[in-house]
């Protein structure tokens, strides 16, 4: 693998570019995205099968920050590309998921509805972004070991 190719994890966060020492490729960060994108590089998502038998993945933080961000369950279904029902369902999801709600939907004021993420739900997304860079700092030897093995198209 050159320096000039990149690999491509998911933070759920901004995009930016790491320099991970000389001769070693970039490694660029992206912005989550719930439709399929071609592919660059290697992608890292995280799922966590918790000991309650429930899963909580790239989908539900990427549906996190996109309520965060976009002030509703229905802009954020919208941003994501996904059916409402979906977003709602998986709202409902991660708040059976966690000891309190992850998502509060509010109602009235001046726009009547809207959805927030809760001080629960910021700490489950902050989290993610940390076990995504910990994982991707840390197997990174692997990762370009893996991008030598595979085929380009």
């Amino acid at each position: 693998m050159t320096s000039g190719e990149m690999l491509k994890y998911r933070t759920g966060g901004s995009c930016h570019e790491a320099n991970t020492g000389a001769g070693a490729p970039k490694i660029a960060l992206a912005k989550p995205s719930w439709r399929p994108r071609t592919m660059t590089g290697i992608h890292i998502s995280i799922r966590l099968d918790l000991p309650n038998g429930n899963r909580i993945g790239s989908g539900e933080f990427a549906l996190l920050e996109a309520i965060r961000t976009q002030g509703s369950i229905t802009a954020a279904a919208r941003y994501l590309g996904m059916c409402y029902r979906t977003a709602w369902l998986l709202v409902q999801e991660i708040n059976s998921t966690v000891q309190q709600p992850a998502v509060s939907t509010k109602h009235g004021g001046v726009k009547r509805t809207g959805a927030v993420v809760t001080p629960v739900g910021e700490k489950v997304i902050e989290l993610s972004h940390s076990i995504e860079g910990t994982m991707c700092a840390e197997a990174q030897r692997e990762l370009q070991a893996i991008a030598r093995l595979t085929r380009l198209t």
